[in-house]
């Protein structure tokens, strides 16, 4: 599953380095990641092969690409993020309680795919 990630994203504090931030402040691993880390975690997490891909691919992406419900991502996330903490240490558990407070805590809604969707189909 690939989440389209527009331009409007790759903006300082905007959309997907916005969530990049958060992984680097409150990443639930045993080592902090620097941010350029956290931007190349979330890349994978969104389905690229690294940041690169995502900053080639964001001007491809048409208004109204289908991207996956929040909490489908949220679901995809957790499973990748799992996998990582395991293959950097498994000599480690992975706490899942703490890693899914984690990915839940992070601000998914504020990727402009989403922001597109709820002003193409605004509730009520």
């Amino acid at each position: 599953m690939r989440i389209p990630i527009y331009p409007a994203d790759l903006n300082p504090q905007k959309g997907f380095k916005r969530i990049a931030k958060v992984i680097h402040r409150d990443w639930p691993g045993p080592e902090p990641v620097n941010l350029s880390a956290a931007r190349e975690i979330l890349a994978r997490c969104f389905g690229y092969k690294d940041y690169h891909d995502v900053t080639r691919s964001a001007d491809g992406w048409p208004d109204d690409a289908s991207a996956p419900e929040v909490e489908d991502l949220r679901a995809a996330i957790l499973v990748s993020l799992a996998n990582q903490l395991h293959a950097e240490s498994s000599s480690i558990s992975v706490d899942l309680e703490r890693l899914t407070t984690f990915v839940e805590s992070l601000p998914l809604k504020v990727l402009q795919t989403y922001r597109l969707s709820r002003a193409n189909h605004p509730e009520g």
